[in-house]
């Protein structure tokens, strides 16, 4: 049974805006200037091509797609996941029970209601939330998750060695930062970049019709002015996706940086990154969920912990046991080329996540 909702009164907590405002400052440009650019965009070459009147139709009907979209957002991905509630009753495991107290515990030291939790049947390892604002969150944990958690009490407070399993502090830290989404708002940021993103996509698709069978007024019918107009709208749907990749991104990173600091550190969190992204490693994708389910986890991915097409790791997570040890990680940064793809990723690389949550650490009051 839920416990009540209690005042916040996480000494990290309060403190987490003072300790880390550049760290939120940063982030907070990161969401707020490709907003703005995607704004500008949706005007100026809604306005240039399709007129004033095209362009907010375009923008009002993004608008009533993706607010329909995310008043229903929960409902609407967990019928997707086939997800169900750990509290049916043909679910009984101990590792659900634990789930849902933890999550109920962290609610608690955030000071909203506790969401819902659910679980989806996946073999893949990942966890995300979902829902319009914490009175209506749910948190899901994949089947394939819960598997690889260990409980002992032997380790259950602690950052086991053993990278073949996830501990309770773990799975704690985990949906420390699923949570952290919730109180972001990150669901209705999300949205915004999608209506925005969407109503260029709307703009993109006239332009690519207009430059073949010629516009209206036929004001610049030329061969030029077509070819211009179909390049316009080439390049146009992959602005947005880079811009509301990077806003994608800086949730990540701003999730990481709350849940931390409810946690009281990041070493439980960094750990638990560096797994699942080893044991994305062991068990791709493909290998965990038909073709069918391929195609909606990819649609999806955004909202996972971490992107679970990410495959590319080495042999991380063997030999060291400290948390914040990213030698054996890829870098994004080390050839022009992986680097031009990050701006296509969901999520920010492990390494930059660990070294981000590292630094974190070293900065944070720590829970006594």
């Amino acid at each position: 049974m839920a416990k009540p909702v209690a005042k916040n009164t996480n000494d990290n907590m309060n403190e987490y805006y003072f300790h880390n405002y550049w760290y939120q400052f940063n982030n907070f440009l990161s969401t707020f200037i490709p907003i703005s650019i995607l704004t500008g965009l949706c005007v100026a070459i809604g306005s240039a091509f399709a007129g004033t009147f095209g362009m907010v139709m375009a923008l009002g009907f993004a608008t009533a797609l993706n607010f329909t979209i995310y008043y229903f957002s929960a409902d609407i991905v967990l019928a997707m996941y086939d997800a169900h509630d750990i509290s049916c009753e043909d679910v009984g495991y101990d590792k659900e029970l634990i789930l849902d107290e933890l999550v109920s515990d962290l609610a608690n030291e955030y000071g909203i209601p506790k969401p819902k939790v659910n679980i989806v049947e996946k073999g893949f390892l990942n966890a995300f939330a979902t829902g319009r604002n914490p009175e209506n969150a749910v948190v899901v944990a994949t089947r394939g998750l819960l598997d690889r958690v260990k409980i002992d009490p032997k380790y259950n407070n602690t950052i086991m060695p053993d990278a073949n399993f996830l501990t309770k502090k773990e799975l704690k830290a985990i949906f420390a930062h699923e949570l952290g989404h919730v109180i972001n708002y990150d669901i209705l940021v999300s949205t915004i970049v999608a209506t925005m993103a969407g109503a260029l996509g709307i703009v993109a698709d006239y332009m690519r019709q207009a430059s073949i069978w010629g516009t209206r007024d036929n004001e610049d019918d030329s061969a030029l002015g077509r070819v211009c107009m179909w390049l316009v709208a080439a390049i146009i749907p992959v602005i947005a996706s880079v811009l509301q990749y990077t806003v994608s991104r800086s949730r990540e990173s701003n999730a990481d940086c709350t849940g931390a600091n409810i946690m009281g550190e990041g070493q439980s969190l960094a750990s638990a990154l560096k797994k699942i992204h080893r044991f994305s490693k062991e068990s791709p994708l493909k290998y965990s969920v038909s073709k069918e389910s391929e195609g909606l986890v990819g649609a999806t991915k955004h909202l996972f912990i971490a992107d679970p097409f990410s495959s590319d790791a080495s042999d991380c997570c063997t030999g060291s046991q400290n948390p914040f040890d990213v030698s054996d990680l890829p870098d994004s940064n080390e050839s022009t080329l992986s680097y031009l793809f990050s701006f296509f990723s969901s999520h920010p690389d492990t390494r930059q996540r660990v070294q981000d949550l590292e630094g974190i650490d070293h900065r944070m009051v720590r829970k006594i």
